[in-house]
């Protein structure tokens, strides 16, 4: 996966700002990637894909505990390990263009919600104020302000 850009799959790269002519070859081949396209002409500006595979600069998304993957971004990312604490169901990462999410949490190896069941990514400006208020809230980020400028920009 590369943040901000796209992710790989067995196809091959999905990449924000793909047209549907190259990207439907990709969604044929891997059906279990979610897109939405948007624009005039459209491009991909939303790529979801579930558990089944993903790294992250070499972090295992759905391989490693939840909690870990979260602790290890954070730790590369810089970011606040206070904000991006272990338990949430959710965690939004501004700087990446990313959400990873999990129905519910658990600590235990084995159990639902000990990996996450999916990450997303989305162009900058996919969210409206509203989801994106609640998104931030629901991962412990303070509202948006004029220190958050990346997630409020217009596709």
């Amino acid at each position: 996966m590369e943040p901000s850009v796209g992710i790989k799959s067995h196809a091959g790269i999905l990449r924000l700002g793909m047209s549907p002519d190259d990207a439907q070859p990709l969604l044929d081949r891997d059906r279990d990637i979610q897109v939405e396209f948007r624009g005039d002409p459209p491009v991909v500006v939303f790529i979801q894909s579930p558990k089944h595979w993903g790294t992250l600069d070499g972090i295992e998304l759905f391989e490693t505990a939840a909690d870990e993957v979260v602790a290890e971004i954070a730790r590369r990312y810089g970011l606040d390990p206070a904000i991006y604490r272990p338990g949430r169901n959710e965690y939004y990462f501004p700087s990446l263009n990313m959400i990873l999410w999990r129905s519910c949490a658990s600590d235990v190896d084995g159990e639902q919600g000990y990996i996450f069941d999916c990450v997303s990514l989305h162009a900058p400006g996919y969210y409206d104020a509203k989801t994106l208020t609640s998104i931030r809230a629901q991962s412990g980020l303070s509202p948006i302000s004029e220190q958050s400028p990346a997630d409020v920009s217009r596709v």
